[in-house]
């Protein structure tokens, strides 16, 4: 496959984060796992040269992909060719507006995985199956109180159900990457809890999660740019203020973020977001 790669004068892009899965029972089994069925809208981020893009289509003829790096020209034009109701989009995925789509699929470029999560799950859809490296999977999947519980994982949770499915090897790309990798899905669901504002909901977290290790109350005395009105305290129960910050349940991080939202007001954050 290395070879295959080169002879189409393809260059794999460290910055851009470019290891290309060449285990062609791997692409297949990532697709099964997908539940890819005819009547699927499916949305392809990364397509590379395309051999994900090639399985997905033995599925589904609406397959939609979004390519960064003109470099795959040739080999995504050349499925077209046999494929016309491929659709490609050239651009950054964080940049452009994503269409509407049943199921995503993707290996993921692993320096913006978290940004395009956060992405997709501002759309409605049905689930995702996604390569992301192994560290970062077992992160999201953590459940309070177990090692890695963490921001990213709390939100996303929010709105999805997430699970780790099978441990991918170094080997089973080209180039080989240093760390393992994982597939995932993820099955988008109604949001668990509700919450003002998703981004007031995330910059909670940031705050909240650089004093993991201190109490609630802790972290809020704490919090030198004053995020978090002291007088909001009052408003928090003994046993949310007494717990340590990796022991908070999700449903815990809404209501602390709704009170402190309700203290603020919701236009003193408005202004400031629109400041920035």
């Amino acid at each position: 496959m290395s070879k295959k790669i080169h002879s189409l004068g393809i260059r794999p892009k460290s910055e851009l984060g470019q290891n290309f899965l060449i285990d062609k029972g791997l692409l297949e089994r990532e697709v099964a796992y997908a539940d890819v069925q005819s009547s699927d809208s499916i949305f392809e981020i990364g397509p590379g040269f395309g051999n994900l893009t090639s399985q997905l289509l033995k599925h589904t003829h609406n397959v939609t992909v979004i390519e960064y790096d003109r470099q795959f020209s040739k080999p995504l034009e050349n499925i077209q060719k046999h494929h016309n109701s491929l659709r490609i989009i050239w651009g950054d995925v964080l940049k452009i507006r994503i269409p509407d789509f049943d199921k995503v699929v993707a290996n993921l470029p692993y320096k913006i995985t978290l940004p395009i999560f956060f992405k997709i799950l501002e759309r409605k859809f049905v689930s995702a199956v996604f390569i992301i490296q192994m560290s970062l999977a077992q992160r999201i999947a953590a459940k309070v109180g177990q090692p890695g519980y963490c921001r990213p994982g709390v939100a996303i949770g929010r709105k999805s159900r997430f699970e780790i499915i099978e441990e991918v090897k170094p080997e089973s790309f080209y180039p080989r990457p240093k760390v393992s990798s994982a597939i995932v899905r993820m099955e988008r669901i109604q949001s668990r809890f509700h919450i003002s504002s998703e981004s007031f909901f995330k910059e909670t977290l940031d705050k909240l999660f650089l004093y993991r290790d201190n109490t609630v109350q802790e972290a809020i005395i704490l919090d030198k740019n004053r995020f978090f009105p002291p007088t909001m305290l009052s408003d928090l129960s003994s046993k949310i203020k007494k717990k340590t910050v990796k022991a908070v349940t999700p449903v815990e991080f809404g209501f602390i973020s709704e009170t402190c939202w309700e203290k603020r007001g919701q236009k003193s954050f408005i202004r400031g977001q629109q400041s920035l």
